[in-house]
């Protein structure tokens, strides 16, 4: 074998290099490929999240609501027969002491 023949041969040292080179683009791309997936997972969860507490803000407006409609209803109770009677139940301050 001439010295020209050797250097154009690649060495098993540098094929194996080359593969193993390959392997790791390979694994690399893998580990890309799971972080897109997850960063797309994380906004979606994200977007979930803030419809979650819109929706969590509704539900604590109307409970807000109920509480000044049973106070109102309530008031309209001590009022006598001028209003008819919605709801029968013990006011707080009464039930003191």
């Amino acid at each position: 074998m001439s010295a020209k023949e050797e250097t154009t041969q690649p060495t098993k040292s540098k094929l194996d290099f080359i593969q193993n080179k390959k392997n790791e683009l390979e694994e690399l791309m893998k580990i890309k490929s799971a972080s897109d997936d997850l960063v797309k997972y994380f906004n979606n969860l994200s977007v979930g999240m803030k419809q979650l507490a819109l929706a969590t803000q509704g539900v604590s407006n109307t409970i807000g609501n109920w509480d000044d409609i049973f106070g109102v209803m309530g008031e309209m109770n001590t009022k006598g027969k001028e209003y008819p009677t919605w709801v029968l139940f013990d006011k707080a301050e009464d039930n003191k002491g």
